[in-house]
């Protein structure tokens, strides 16, 4: 990730260039740009450079998968420029993102981060018909799984207010070995991407697949001679 945005800061990248940064996976048949090598890194990060590296890698590949961290307070909330800095990423991601995933467990702990996170996206400008809730390893009886969204429901509603109806049904996701297909290199089991696709896809065909920023405006650097002086025409006499 440093490498790509420090290119962004003295120019635009090609398309080759930006691929040349990632790595394939072939067996999921995706690439892969690694983030930052320390968390403390982030202060190298510039956020006009890393604004246009947003904008390269929509350019280069058809979808955007990122990872990002449920830090997104800024200094509107802190006061602080330095905790928005350390926030670049999560905040810039966000705000054009056309589906945002958010993973909780099923559990009384899990259910109220769920909802708390969500709070946190809609209070920086995400719509809620965006967010796209998902239950990690959910259990498979059909009744508990019920009792799950009633309790995500009763939470939404009295946490986000209105803002909680808009919200879509909760993703179940079944117990799998991960760690095993991660580990062997091997596809994701089933039925876990299907699922994931599913919901995502539909809200890309629902919102369609270019999200417009909604988050805060980022400040654009205006440049000299663009911004000319209007004078009056009407002639003055004394």
């Amino acid at each position: 990730m440093q490498e790509v945005v420090e290119a962004h800061r003295a120019g635009t990248p090609t398309t080759r260039d930006v691929r040349d940064q990632t790595f394939e996976v072939v067996e999921r048949g995706y690439r892969l740009l690694l983030g930052l090598r320390r968390p403390r890194h982030w202060v190298t990060l510039r956020p006009q450079a890393f604004e246009a590296t947003l904008d390269s890698l929509q350019r280069t590949f058809d979808l955007v998968v990122a990872d990002i961290e449920p830090d997104l307070e800024g200094e509107e909330e802190t006061g602080s420029m330095d905790v928005e800095d350390r926030h670049l990423l999560a905040r810039a991601t966000a705000s054009r993102a056309t589906a945002v995933v958010v993973v909780g467990e099923p559990s009384m702990k899990g259910l109220h981060a769920l909802v708390r996170t969500i709070l946190d996206l809609l209070t920086f400008g995400v719509p809620g018909r965006r967010i796209v809730p998902v239950l990690n390893q959910a259990p498979r009886n059909p009744r508990e799984r019920a009792e799950l969204s009633t309790a995500l429901g009763e939470l939404a509603t009295t946490s986000l207010g209105a803002g909680g109806t808009s919200l879509p049904s909760p993703v179940f996701l079944p117990r799998r070995k991960v760690d095993v297909s991660l580990r062997d290199g091997v596809p994701l089991p089933r039925p876990l991407p299907d699922l994931l696709v599913g919901a995502v896809g539909h809200v890309l065909d629902r919102m369609g697949t270019a999200a417009s920023p909604s988050g805060p405006a980022t400040p654009e650097r205006v440049a000299p001679g663009s911004l000319r002086m209007f004078t009056s025409s009407r002639e003055h006499t004394s």
